[in-house]
């Protein structure tokens, strides 16, 4: 998957589409940054490290196996 300057909305959308998760944004300012990556054959828990790691956010796994992407919290 290769994204270029592409909104994390998007990019969550279509990982949630290919891996069959369910990714969440905690705010919706979260959905407009942008972001260029590629990612080749990595783990969806790589791939969210990712992000998170690029844009200065965290994760959080609840345990039905949704991931709440959301701000570092200070």
């Amino acid at each position: 998957m290769q994204f270029k300057d592409e909104s994390l909305s998007n990019i969550v959308k279509v990982i949630n589409k290919n891996y069959h998760t369910n990714i969440q944004l905690n705010t919706q300012d979260l959905g407009n940054r942008k972001l260029t990556v590629t990612f080749y054959n990595n783990s969806l828990k790589t791939i969210t490290e990712l992000i998170c790691l690029s844009l200065n956010l965290e994760q959080e796994v609840k345990t039905d196996s949704t991931i709440i992407i959301k701000p570092v919290e200070k």
